[in-house]
């Protein structure tokens, strides 16, 4: 994509804006049409502008770790609402493995007041992105619509939320941080065995145990990779039996609040 200075847009907005009026003024000839595109162009320019001056940077939400404030791989998609009358859209966060690029399959509500957000150990705030701008839309004709938009060019997310290795390296790395949390949490040490689900997909399986008041509580923990972990903690929320994570954080999250560290 061409980048112009800032003073170049606005020379180029106030062309656009200098040719709706004329439109106007010979509406007889030119239409509302033209000078609707040509409104709509004077915007985009002002909106390069801005852009242009802030070093081609904007503000965009972002979704962060409770516990660390580390950046939460995931960016922002758009899906059909099927609760809308006209077949709108909705935004929701796609959580990304990082060892992939690719989506976990786990979604989440947007915006700063969401439970579900809370209840996965993660809240969400705002960054500073490369962004340009471009114009919108949506259906055709008369009935259609169209907007200036700025947007990510970063593919949604910070490049360094992605680490991407091989399968092994990341179910390595996540089970070396998931012993060393419970050799933290738990006692005795825990039991480390490598194994093969019965669809043939290799997963590593830690074994603990603890207490949960008085009452000592097995705990089964089968890590496939970062973005999938299986956990059972026997006694407690005995019907889920294995509980799909699709984080690090998610799973110790979970143990945190089943052991009463934390409190929803």
């Amino acid at each position: 994509m061409e980048k112009l200075t800032a003073q170049e847009y606005r020379n180029l907005a106030a062309g656009s804006r200098s040719a709706k009026e004329e439109s106007f003024d010979r509406c007889d000839t030119d239409g509302f049409l033209s000078q609707w595109a040509h409104g709509l162009h004077s915007q985009l320019y002002f909106r390069l502008a801005e852009l242009a001056e802030n070093n081609w940077e904007s503000d965009f939400p972002a979704l962060f770790y409770a516990g660390t404030n580390d950046r939460v791989p995931a960016k922002i998609i758009y899906v059909r609402d099927k609760f809308s009358y006209n077949g709108g859209m909705k935004a929701l966060w796609a959580i990304v493995d990082p060892s992939t690029g690719k989506f976990t399959g786990q979604f989440l509500p947007t915006g700063k007041n969401s439970r579900k957000q809370k209840s996965a150990g993660v809240w969400e705030g705002t960054e500073i992105a490369p962004a340009y701008a471009k114009i919108d839309g949506r259906g055709t004709g008369l009935s259609g619509s169209a907007w200036v938009s700025v947007y990510r060019t970063d593919g949604g997310m910070p490049p360094s939320c992605l680490n991407v290795k091989t399968e092994s390296e990341a179910r390595e790395e996540t089970v070396t941080r998931m012993v060393k949390y419970c050799e933290e949490n738990f006692a005795p040490a825990p039991h480390v065995s490598e194994r093969t689900s019965s669809k043939g997909k290799e997963y590593t399986a830690i074994v603990t145990s603890a207490n949960r008041g008085n009452i000592g509580s097995d705990i089964a923990i089968h890590v496939y990779g970062p973005g999938f972990i299986l956990v059972k903690i026997s006694g407690y929320n005995v019907s889920a039996g294995m509980v799909p994570f699709y984080s690090f954080e998610e799973a110790t999250h979970y143990m945190d609040y089943a052991f009463g560290k934390i409190h929803a």
